[in-house]
């Protein structure tokens, strides 16, 4: 089976094609009791997951363009997708995950919403969370 580069499965087995832009679209506030606020989000910044394990970051310009403003690597794995700075990407080239000089990046574990819509969740304290809900644009 060829890899595709595009192709994300999250830890429920739902799969979805992460080709495209992708937006923060809504912000919610959560505690153990459920959903106590929700916020509608007009995105600034866009994500583009790219071939080869590139992802490159664009942000909105007043006339209506995108610029470039940063480029990261990233790695899928079930559930989640790892993302390494230029620097952690260029210090990992050529460790093994054993070696302790391997940067471990950052790691979001998405969850497929729609076929348009994902979700990751942040702890902020013992109890309360976010949830990040991000569009295809």
């Amino acid at each position: 089976e060829k890899y595709d580069p595009y192709s994300y499965t999250d830890s429920n087995g739902r799969e979805i094609d992460l080709h495209g832009y992708w937006g923060l679209v809504e912000v919610q506030y959560c505690t153990v009791a459920g959903l106590t606020e929700s916020h509608a989000v007009e995105p600034e910044t866009f994500m583009e997951f790219c071939e080869k394990g590139i992802c490159q970051v664009y942000k909105s310009m007043p006339y209506g363009g995108k610029q470039m403003i940063s480029k990261c690597h990233y790695e899928k794995a079930r559930g989640g997708i790892r993302f390494f700075t230029e620097e952690e990407y260029e210090n990992n080239k050529y460790l093994s995950e054993d070696d302790s000089r391997y940067e471990r990046g950052t790691t979001y574990y998405f969850k497929v919403v729609d076929g348009q819509t994902i979700s990751s969740k942040e702890s902020i304290s013992e109890g309360s969370y976010i949830v990040n809900i991000f569009s295809r644009f």
